[in-house]
């Protein structure tokens, strides 16, 4: 025990350490062994006491010292545990609980070596028991047996990572049920005083393992609001930079995969990572140790601590019959303790039992003592409480995590359980089932959270009982649990205050095979995992899931089922997030067409899809006929439904979009006013619906020129999404880009370009590959450099962008064109103006096309047209051209419009350069004016006008 090593050797003592425990090593030399010390120190611990070995090794020192005269022997007692009269005779020093320098001072007493008792902080490693500040992790098992050869090499592989800049996982792999997480339980509780912070994580599920490190990032002080994601990120960050402390030790329990959990780990700073799976995998990225089953001698040690009187020969015939493994030894040992079977009658009935049941179903991998000791138990079970069985059987399809509470107590699970219990009339009555479960150690009963996990090799030896019918009666059980424990409303994924109650649905939906399930009800659960998983952003997730669904419904449903169409809506929805705008478009046409045949012009769930095709079209530039169809779901909607309907909004929300995408700023900020006003009275001032079409608003006062205005509501907006959805929200992110856009028009340069530049870090910490509004963000930055005047970095940042949008979704999409009219700009800007004309040149065309000639991003793009062409020289062209879009511009925008009177001071710059002083001066003071008493003396459009520079106007993409 290095404390004790450490204080002995500062001492002057030589200490030579010796688990007896465990066998000496082939290369341990004779020398150190204990027989040949001058004095032996025992550690008297829980550990010890229960090591065979360690006793004999005991006995063997006292007798040849009966009467302790030699004082060879000095006992501490380390642990909690009370000591026989062969041990107290001895009379050992009690360490237990005592701080690090007054055990120092009783060891050294003890060994006529006394030292002086002072305040300060022992240099030496801690003493055990010190627990961690931080510390999360289960309790200790007492029963723990074995393991010292695992526990030591753990202890020296891991040791051997603290000064690594990556850690390196210590994996612990096996058979389930092999007994790797209670190994690692008791690694870091044996050795919780090196660590400052210890945190376990159960890691069967992606989401468990967010949570769990959301959970951490509280106790680190993190403020991520209820962002679980961005929550987890910031803990492995935190313990990345060595916040609170460098030592640190992470367990993530029952992993998988590794390619998915990795990216959980910090990648850097100086802790422990610990894992432990069934995968073998895990081989290949860190240090590794199969768990094997127990020696044989820990079996029997273990059976006779459980079964006390069972000899050794009769306890070597019941581990051989369950063939060691560690959750089958217990299983045993807990039967053979409560029903006190005599030996011969337990091996007759498990050898006729396993025959009968896995003879021809054997579950892979399992081996077939345990499920027979298991069916043994279930039989006995059956005889006490018929309902338990049933809850055993129900338990075998949710997944082997905790399941919870309220599905456990739900009017689902007691109807399902009634048939086998008359008396289960009353929730409280199913506590005594559960209670009869705990009884036979079949399954993992937690008082304090009130769910119960059964194990994943007892849920196969269950399933394996049970015929198909039988288990499809008990699937189709368990998925009428898990429907009913959906909240209620049309769309309860769309309210951030449901998610905890989806929470505990999520797990089960897999292992109960709900997507295969023929009711409706189960179904709807994956509609709404994947729309949940949509409105988080993980979009790569929920496009796998979505297609997987789509192949097994259209076969099982068919593609005129409602489930099936309403599906491939959310499909469409993913793909337009992603960027895959004709897929969407393509998608929603077809499934419009089958839902007007089948469900008919008038079902919301048609209006909703053809809100979707125009929202399609908008993102694709094909605007007559988005224009039309997100009128036509708008006025649908309200015939329907009332004005302030949640699905009446959503779609005038969508015609806002189109109408903004055409330049009708004026007409898209009456209705995202409106709109915003309803579903704050609706929905409340916090919900995420409020608060995008706070941020569509606040589009709209930019677009029209009220850009303090904008930066005003979108700096509210995105406080109230960082508080109530954390930073990585991808409403808080695309919040995050427009803010730091009216930052920069309102003249802010410097501000806007450090959000920008941290916005874009988030985007890229939580999108793998681009996507539109990550893209977006890249054209921010680009604009932030220009303004900070930096043309090098500024071109290549857009010529990145423009290269990933030609690819997706095409040259010709307004986001494309939005990118190379700036692109153009910017090659203006470092000196190339033939190669900016050549670009403006080709943009103004296709723009001309798409949008058409009088659309504000078009005249736009002809004013930074007209610049590049007057560095040229052909200045009467120029003039020319910014007289007319002048008038464009003001029938478009107004008169006193800040894009219009950038307008007027280019036109001023112009006749300046033509020699045409007189009306440039009074053109160029008139221009000042206006904009110095809309923006400031201050703002950039005034200095620039001020100074007899250009106006140049950068695009953004449209928010979807």
């Amino acid at each position: 025990m290095e404390p004790l090593e450490s204080a002995l050797t500062r001492a002057g003592f030589r200490v030579v350490p010796r688990d007896v425990s465990a066998e000496r090593g082939p290369q341990e030399p004779e020398a150190v062994t204990a027989e040949n010390a001058a004095r032996t120190v025992v550690l008297l611990s829980s550990a010890y006491l229960k090591s065979q070995r360690a006793v004999s090794l005991w006995d063997r020192a006292v007798a040849e010292d009966p009467g302790g005269g030699r004082r060879h022997l000095l006992p501490l007692r380390v642990g909690d545990v009370r000591l026989s009269a062969a041990y107290i005779d001895r009379n050992p020093v009690d360490l237990f609980r005592l701080d690090e320098v007054h055990a120092t001072a009783a060891l050294l007493r003890a060994l006529d070596r006394p030292v002086q008792i002072t305040d300060g902080v022992s240099p030496g490693p801690r003493f055990p028991g010190t627990v961690p500040r931080i510390w999360n992790a289960p309790p200790r098992n007492p029963g723990f047996t074995g393991r010292s050869l695992v526990l030591e090499r753990m202890r020296d592989q891991l040791g051997g990572g603290m000064a690594v800049v990556l850690p390196q996982p210590q994996t612990l792999y096996g058979l389930g049920g092999v007994g790797k997480t209670q190994v690692a339980l008791e690694y870091v509780h044996r050795f919780m005083a090196d660590y400052d912070l210890v945190w376990w994580i159960s890691s069967e599920q992606t989401d468990d393992v967010v949570a769990g490190l959301a959970e951490l990032a509280v106790r680190l002080g993190a403020q991520c609001g209820d962002d679980m994601a961005a929550a987890s990120q910031e803990a492995v960050d935190l313990l990345r930079r060595g916040v609170p402390s460098d030592r640190w030790l992470l367990v993530f329990d029952n992993a998988d995969d590794p390619e998915r959990l990795r990216r959980y780990f910090p990648q850097g700073g100086s802790g422990h990572i610990l894992v432990t799976s069934r995968n073998q995998a895990w081989s290949q990225h860190g240090d590794a140790l199969p768990v094997d089953v127990f020696l044989r001698e820990e079996s029997i040690e273990h059976l006779q601590r459980r079964a006390p009187g069972l000899s050794d020969e009769d306890a070597a015939q019941v581990a051989t019959a369950v063939g060691d493994l560690p959750l089958a030894v217990e299983q045993a040992a807990a039967w053979i303790a409560e029903t006190a079977t005599p030996i011969d009658t337990y091996l007759e009935q498990l050898a006729q039992q396993a025959p009968d049941v896995l003879a021809l179903n054997q579950p892979v991998g399992y081996p077939e003592p345990v499920a027979a000791t298991w069916n043994i138990s279930i039989e006995r079970l059956k005889e006490r409480s018929p309902a338990a069985v049933r809850l055993l059987q129900l338990c075998a399809f949710f997944a082997p995590e905790p399941i919870s509470g309220s599905l456990l107590y739900s009017k689902e699970m007691i109807e399902a359980l009634k048939p086998y219990d008359a008396s289960l009339q009353e929730k409280l009555v199913l506590g005594r089932v559960i209670r009869e479960i705990g009884r036979y150690a079949l399954a993992k009963v937690d008082q304090v959270s009130n769910s119960i996990q059964v194990h994943r090799l007892v849920q196969a030896v269950i399933r394996a009982q049970l015929s198909e019918e039988e288990k499809k009666d008990a699937r189709h059980a368990v998925h009428r649990i898990l429907a009913g424990a959906r909240p209620d409303d049309d769309e309860p994924i769309d309210n951030p205050a449901n998610w905890p109650q989806f929470a505990t649905i999520w797990p089960h939906l897999g292992p109960s095979d709900a997507r295969n399930c023929k009711e409706p009800e189960a179904r709807r659960l994956l509609i709404d995992r994947v729309r949940y998983l949509w409105k988080r952003g993980d979009f790569r997730t929920a496009t796998t899931l979505c297609e997987e669904l789509r192949e097994i419904w259209r076969e099982t449903l068919g593609e005129r089922d409602i489930q099936y169409l309403y599906l491939c809506f959310h499909l469409s929805n993913i793909y337009r997030s992603r960027g895959r705008y004709v897929e969407a478009m393509e998608l929603d046409e077809i499934t419009l067409a089958t839902q007007r045949e089948v469900l008919g012009p008038e079902h919301p769930h048609t209006y909703m899809s053809t809100s979707s095709l125009a929202t399609d079209l908008g993102t694709l530039g094909e605007y007559t006929r988005a224009i039309e169809l997100a009128t036509e779901a708008t006025d649908g909607f309200n015939q329907i439904f009332h004005d302030s309907h949640p699905r009446a909004l959503a779609a005038a929300n969508n015609l806002a979009f189109t109408l903004r995408s055409i330049g009708q700023y004026a007409k898209a900020r009456e209705i995202d006013q409106d709109v915003f006003d309803r579903r704050r009275e609706v929905l409340g001032e916090e919900h995420p619906y409020s608060l995008s079409s706070a941020m569509n608003l606040a589009r709209d006062l930019r677009d029209v020129g009220r850009y303090e205005d904008s930066v005003g509501i979108l700096s509210r907006t995105y406080d109230s999404y960082k508080a109530t959805l954390g930073r990585t929200f991808p409403g808080t992110l695309s919040a995050a880009k427009s803010l730091a856009v009216s930052l920069r028009r309102a003249g802010r340069l410097e501000d806007a370009r450090r959000l920008t530049v941290a916005t874009r870090a988030r985007y890229r910490a939580k999108y793998t590959s681009a996507n539109p509004e990550s893209l977006a963000c890249d054209l921010n930055l680009a604009a932030d450099l220009y303004a900070a005047g930096e043309p090098a970095a500024t071109r290549d940042t857009a010529q990145d962008v423009v290269d990933q949008y030609v690819k997706v979704p095409g040259e010709k999409h307004p986001y494309t064109l939005a990118a190379l009219n700036n692109l153009g700009v910017y090659q203006l800007g470092a000196g190339a103006s033939e190669e900016s004309v050549r670009v403006l040149t080709r943009v103004v065309a296709l723009m001309r096309e798409v949008y058409g000639p009088e659309h504000p991003n078009t005249l736009f793009c002809v004013m930074n047209l007209a610049n590049a062409t007057a560095e040229q020289g052909d200045l009467d062209i120029v003039l020319e051209t910014e007289r007319k879009v002048s008038g464009q511009l003001r029938r478009v925008l107004g008169p006193q419009h800040p894009e219009t009177l950038a307008m007027m001071a280019n036109i001023a710059v112009t006749l300046d350069a033509m020699g045409r002083k007189n009306e440039a001066m009074r053109l160029r003071v008139e221009t000042v004016e206006e904009l110095s008493r809309q923006l400031g003396d201050s703002h950039p459009m005034t200095r620039i006008a001020r100074d007899e520079l250009r106006f140049e106007r950068e695009l953004e993409p449209m928010q979807v």
